[in-house]
């Protein structure tokens, strides 16, 4: 059974004819014109099914041949494998064997144009399975939750390259995992070639102030990157490198460094740049300790904000004294979503 894409208008019923299905071809698939020219006549009349399927159980095997060359986009997930050792019992060879076998197939058929490998704990085993997969149409790549390492995030970059997709992907997604700064290093020297990407989220791991600044050594080479997600990953004064190449990032559009260890000292740098940034529209840095000399800083430099749609200071540690003069100033500024609380106490003693 194969689907044509759901952005070519097909008749939910049709009576085909030699000439009228070719026409439904030509317009969906010019490719096929010539498989389906060679079909007996006394396939083609009768009742295609609805809901745009067709079902080729009677078509001749040159039909069949000439969709599959096509290679139509596939999307792959897996998550929640480590449930098997539940369900199942299975070990973690017969896991890794079973996702090899699927991919394998998918690949010898379909461009995969996404994989996500989600809470499936595979540590140390993602090299082999990233290697049966032909990746040449890879555009999103998430591997969230694996408990995989530095070295793993390594292997996966060396494959990345050998594949020479990574000029073509889009979304890369690694976070929930143990990455530290060693590993981002490695990885921060790549990203220049992934010229495409937009959307880098590497969200609870450990990469410290080291690793905060490698990437930000790189960050502005990633020109369409429009979505950056850094929360939870102890970057403390790593905050300070990151300022000062915000304003470098053209397309910037989203920023999350929220529960970092952020001292006041890296919210004044962050807030000094702030206005720099001409297309930041997203910021979130709740969860930090900017206390209320940060809370200052950023209601100062507010009004000159002019793409900001939305700023998080949820326990923040600003304090009721700071918060006095950031509503008034937000009287001025109704496009502005900006979330706050009055809790005088620092938050990172309370992870999320």
């Amino acid at each position: 059974m194969y689907k044509l894409p759901s952005e070519h208008s097909v008749p939910t019923t049709i009576t085909t004819t030699r000439a009228s299905c070719i026409r439904l071809i030509q317009y969906s698939y010019p490719s096929l014109i010539e498989a389906i020219e060679s079909v007996a006549p006394e396939d083609l009349h009768r009742t295609w099914p609805a809901e745009r399927t067709i079902m080729l159980r009677m078509i001749s095997n040159r039909f069949r041949e000439a969709i599959d060359k096509m290679r139509p986009p596939a999307i792959v997930c897996f998550r929640n494998i480590g449930l098997w050792n539940i369900l199942h019992n299975y070990t973690l060879d017969e896991k890794l064997q079973f996702m090899i076998r699927q991919l394998i197939s998918l690949s010898s058929k379909c461009s995969i144009t996404t994989l996500e490998i989600d809470f499936c704990n595979i540590k140390f085993r993602i090299k082999e399975l990233i290697k049966v997969l032909n990746m040449s149409e890879l555009k999103k790549l998430t591997f969230i939750n694996n408990v995989f390492n530095s070295d793993e995030l390594e292997n996966i970059v060396i494959e990345l390259k050998q594949s020479s997709v990574l000029s073509f992907i889009n979304y890369i997604n690694f976070s929930h995992n143990d990455i530290n700064c060693h590993g981002v290093k490695h990885f921060a020297k790549n990203l220049p070639q992934c010229e495409a990407l937009t959307h880098l989220d590497l969200s609870r791991n450990n990469i410290l102030a080291n690793g905060a600044a490698s990437l930000a050594k790189v960050l502005p080479l990633c020109t369409a990157l429009t979505l950056l997600k850094l929360y939870n990953n102890n970057i403390n004064n790593g905050a300070i490198s990151l300022a000062k190449i915000l304003p470098l990032c053209g397309a910037l559009t989203h920023l999350d460094l929220s529960n970092n260890y952020i001292n006041r000292n890296g919210a004044k740098h962050l807030a000094k740049k702030l206005p720099m940034c001409g297309v930041l529209a997203h910021f979130d840095i709740s969860y930090n300790c900017i206390g209320i000399v940060g809370g200052v800083n950023f209601t100062e430099v507010l009004k000159q904000c002019t793409s900001l749609t939305y700023l998080n200071l949820n326990n923040t540690g600003i304090t009721s004294a700071s918060i006095d003069r950031l509503e008034e100033v937000l009287r001025f500024l109704p496009g502005l979503n900006c979330t706050y609380d009055r809790l005088d106490f620092y938050p990172n003693s309370f992870l999320y």
